[in-house]
């Protein structure tokens, strides 16, 4: 079977229709009836018979279908190929939900400028959900906080940020300088559960950071909420709920009459990094986007001045 005839088959297996083959591929129907006719005719059987005005498969095209599927899977993978190395492609993107609320529209917006005709695919993840994509080529490039090393995943640093401490202007958390520029870990220790802390889960990478640290200061943070997100954490301290230690791209976007940012002491740093397959080729389109990312994560700045 010739890999037009191949195609030409599989759109009629996915539509059911000539007609609505025909349009999946850009085709007239004639043109797309003698496809299958010159398909059938060098196979020696038939692949559909007409009952009811639809088409149906025959056994022989079923059990054909179940064989060629997975090599015509790879033939759009390879067309999906060649069309992004030519920079007009796909770019399929995810980056970590505080980043892609700050530093994403921005190296995206300067991305299309550049790529016009391009089109994206834009998700949120976080950095293990998007490594397993990546390893199965679902997925061309990711943005994550500290991801962790993993076979098969290559990864470049693209900026550098800190931890901070977000306080709602009300109601006043007694024995805590909240017009302090800076907080200790201590302090936020020492008040315990009036703080009403609000953290993300243990095993969030930034998490496992912050972890670390009380560790090492000798200090235990008791939180009273837990959230997935840092967008959340910061949505609940503007709105008087608790404190939080967010991410200072997060920190960006709180509404000051509401909420205030605290460097946090000693200071927790971390990388944001970007991740792409080492094993497959980076479409051309990826290479630009990470250039312009690593430019927004520069111009975003530190989250306190």
């Amino acid at each position: 079977m010739r890999l037009r005839h191949l195609e030409v088959f599989h759109a009629i297996m996915l539509t059911g229709s000539i007609s609505a083959a025909a349009r999946t591929l850009h085709v007239s129907q004639p043109a797309l009836t003698r496809a299958l006719q010159q398909a059938e005719s060098e196979l020696g059987f038939k692949l559909f018979q007409r009952a009811r005005g639809r088409l149906l498969a025959t056994p022989e095209a079923l059990v054909l279908h179940a064989e060629t599927e997975q090599l015509h899977a790879g033939l759009r993978e390879l067309q999906q190929l060649t069309v992004n190395l030519r920079g007009r492609g796909r770019l399929r993107f995810a980056s970590n939900p505080a980043l892609a609320e700050v530093i994403l529209p921005r190296a995206l917006a300067r991305l299309l400028t550049q790529w016009p005709e391009a089109s994206c695919e834009v998700r949120t993840a976080h950095g293990e959900q998007m490594m397993r994509d990546l390893l199965t080529r679902d997925l061309d490039l990711g943005l994550a906080f500290e991801p962790p090393s993993s076979p098969g995943i290559e990864q470049t640093t693209l900026g550098e940020n800190e931890l901070v401490v977000l306080t709602p202007r009300k109601p006043v958390f007694k024995g805590l300088d909240l017009h302090a520029n800076s907080v200790t870990l201590q302090e936020l220790a020492d008040r315990g559960s009036s703080l009403r802390l609000i953290s993300l889960r243990a095993d969030d990478p930034l998490g496992r950071l912050l972890g670390a640290a009380c560790e090492a200061a000798d200090v235990e943070l008791e939180a009273r909420t837990e959230v997935q997100t840092y967008q959340i954490a910061r949505a609940l301290v503007e709105d008087g709920v608790g404190c939080a230690i967010v991410d200072g791209y997060t920190a960006r976007g709180v509404d000051p009459q509401r909420a205030r940012v605290h460097r946090l002491t000693p200071s927790i740093r971390f990388k944001v990094k970007a991740l792409v397959n080492a094993h497959a080729p980076l479409p051309a389109m990826a290479r630009v986007m990470i250039e312009r990312l690593a430019e927004a994560l520069g111009a975003a700045g530190p989250s306190i001045p």
